[in-house]
């Protein structure tokens, strides 16, 4: 957990989640531009103690985003993914962008996020969701993760894709919160009755798929890339082994904008506090799902829990 700088003249005490969306907005754009200036010219790939591998670009889009944050509200309470490279570090981050809050309309945003309390909200950053990925050219699985929890809830999230939804093209940035709609994305009509999965294809993940019982499976890496099939309509639900609530707090605030859920493998809710472990105590896996009811949720809940008695 980061406290976003020192004293400046953007020391307020609260904010409008808009405007402090409206920035994350600019400041996932940028790290867009960072991480494709490595794609470019190339980069080297380091391994952390847990054996996953960073670069040089994920580090440099964290301070970038940052750097960005902490223009705008010096006390901000952030966590990202790369806070222990960066408190290594012999320079604070900085950036020549000024913070831009003009990029949603808060006048959209309800009341009770027009003026949060600094101490009741926190940013969850992943610079570049999809690292080995990254380092292995599959360009459309690289995003950049901010969210915006709000006593303990997720209300705002950016997911952008430096490289385009096909790894190829345009970059994009779909981003939201309750009042201002979701943006940069448009769900598709999903198929009557059918329930499409996104998963990894891992080993800890089989008997869970398979428990589900879906009409059909999409593979993929990268929590911000499956969340995208979600949001779009390709897929129904999207499964996970556990994750990093840097990587999940985007997601949720988008999903529960369209009426989605993010929650673990039992239905409860995951808590977004800065406070606790950035891995977060259902260890054992979770559901992120949209266009479901209560009642498909609940059959999914209970066939998952078939697994876990069985183990």
């Amino acid at each position: 957990m980061q406290s976003a700088g020192s004293a400046s003249d953007s020391d307020a005490a609260s904010v409008n989640v808009g405007g402090l969306l409206s920035v994350c907005v600019q400041a996932s754009a940028a790290a867009g531009e960072i991480i494709r200036s490595f794609q470019r010219s190339g980069f080297q790939t380091e391994f952390k103690s847990d054996e996953s591998p960073v670069t040089q670009a994920d580090i440099n889009a964290q301070k970038l985003i940052v750097a960005l944050l902490r223009k705008y509200r010096s006390n901000l309470v952030y966590v990202g993914e790369e806070d222990a490279s960066l408190s290594n570090a012999s320079d604070p981050p900085t950036t020549d962008l000024q913070p831009d809050d003009s990029l949603v309309d808060c006048s959209l945003v309800p009341e009770e996020y027009q003026s949060v309390p600094l101490a009741e909200l926190c940013v969850f950053i992943d610079p570049l969701d999809g690292t080995r990925e990254f380092v292995r050219g599959n360009w459309a699985s690289v995003t950049t993760l901010i969210g915006i929890a709000v006593r303990g809830l997720p209300v705002a999230g950016v997911i952008g894709q430096p490289f385009g939804p096909l790894g190829n093209g345009e970059a994009r940035t779909v981003y939201g919160m309750p009042g201002v709609g979701l943006h940069g994305i448009e769900r598709q009509q999903r198929r009557l009755g059918a329930l499409t999965l996104t998963v990894s294809s891992t080993a800890a993940l089989e008997a869970r798929t398979a428990a589900i019982g879906c009409d059909d499976i999409l593979w993929g890496s990268g929590t911000g890339f499956k969340s995208l099939l979600v949001l779009g309509g390709d897929a129904d639900v999207f499964l996970h082994s556990g994750t990093y609530l840097w990587d999940i707090c985007a997601p949720a605030a988008l999903l529960a904008v369209l009426g989605g859920t993010c929650t673990d493998l039992h239905g409860h809710a995951v808590p977004f506090e800065s406070s606790v472990s950035t891995r977060y105590e259902y260890s054992d896996g979770g559901l992120m799902t949209l266009g479901i009811d209560d009642s498909g949720r609940a059959r999914i809940y209970e066939s998952l829990s078939t697994v876990r008695n069985s183990n």
